[in-house]
């Protein structure tokens, strides 16, 4: 599908990835420089994206998409704690440990 845009207003715009919400890009009439708001979770190392001022709300939203693909965060596989342990005799972890 791709990055779709739906404007709200003149100040801002939805951004969505294959049909997924990624958040709203909004601008400051005044200085006319858009933003980021996500809504999506993503890591602290990440939260100078915030904070840089973009010209268009399609720069705003490529870099919105580009945050959320670089995130950790992004649709992590459940870890199914069974599914990765290994039978082990646990006389064999002894044998070379004791008196």
């Amino acid at each position: 599908m791709g990055i779709i845009f739906k404007n709200i207003e003149d100040t801002s715009a939805q951004v969505y990835l294959n049909d997924y919400f990624l958040g709203t890009v909004k601008t400051d009439m005044w200085r006319k420089k858009w933003m980021l708001y996500p809504k999506f979770n993503f890591g602290s190392e990440y939260q100078n994206y915030l904070y840089i001022e973009h010209l268009s709300f399609y720069e705003a939203g490529k870099a919105m998409v580009d945050l959320y693909n670089t995130t950790k965060y992004k649709k992590r596989k459940k870890h199914d704690p069974m599914a990765d342990t290994d039978e082990f005799d646990v006389s064999e972890l002894f044998k070379d440990w004791g008196p």
